[in-house]
């Protein structure tokens, strides 16, 4: 049982992390699609893996809003300062 939970850990952990670097790189390329795609592809991926879902949908139901609003501050900062560089060499 520990192994399967500890499996279940080590497969959400790198996920995230796959998705949050896919977003930053995304982002800093102007590919500003690539965090959404890659976390709608790892949520299929993690729902169709994964087959007790209470606990992990409410802890991404709380966990979600919060990330979703951070990455898209994150966003918009590094669109404002790409729009700001293009201002500068014109």
């Amino acid at each position: 049982m520990i192994k399967e939970i500890n499996g279940k850990i080590i497969f959400n952990v790198i996920g995230f992390y796959i998705c949050w670097w896919l977003t930053i790189f995304g982002t800093s390329k102007g590919y500003y699609f690539t965090g959404p795609l890659s976390v709608v592809l790892f949520l299929v991926i993690h729902f169709y893996k994964v087959t007790n879902h209470k606990k992990e949908d409410l802890f991404l139901i709380i966990c979600f809003p919060p990330m979703y609003i951070f990455m898209n501050v994150i966003n918009l900062k590094f669109k404002e300062e790409k729009e700001e560089k293009i201002k500068k060499k014109k």
